[in-house]
């Protein structure tokens, strides 16, 4: 990525990083370009039940910097992230900071 970006996902901190949360292969949040070439932010909204969800982007983002703060929750699974940690499966992260690689969190 060309400008400086830092997301705020479950209470941990992404700068840089692409591909912020991917599950099972796809990309759950995500930044990609615009065809104006600016910076957009999707989310995958998930679920359990066989309803199709959107994926969702909001406004163009500018730059330098920009600091953006998601939180989720994934009704009736041990996944959530809220505004101070992430919780997968039985395990808590938090506070951490993923720096300049491709995905943040993984899960197969």
């Amino acid at each position: 990525m060309r400008q400086q970006i830092l997301a705020v996902v479950g209470g941990n901190f992404y700068y840089e990083v692409p591909t912020i949360i991917q599950i099972a292969g796809h990309p759950v949040i995500w930044w990609n370009r615009g065809e104006d070439s600016l910076m957009l932010l999707n989310v995958r909204m998930l679920s359990t039940s066989s309803e199709p969800r959107a994926t969702q982007a909001p406004p163009d983002v500018k730059f330098p910097l920009t600091v953006v703060e998601v939180q989720m929750e994934v009704a009736n699974t041990p996944l959530s992230f809220s505004a101070r940690e992430s919780r997968v499966g039985g395990g808590v992260i938090r506070g951490s900071w993923m720096l300049r690689c491709q995905v943040g969190i993984c899960i197969e």
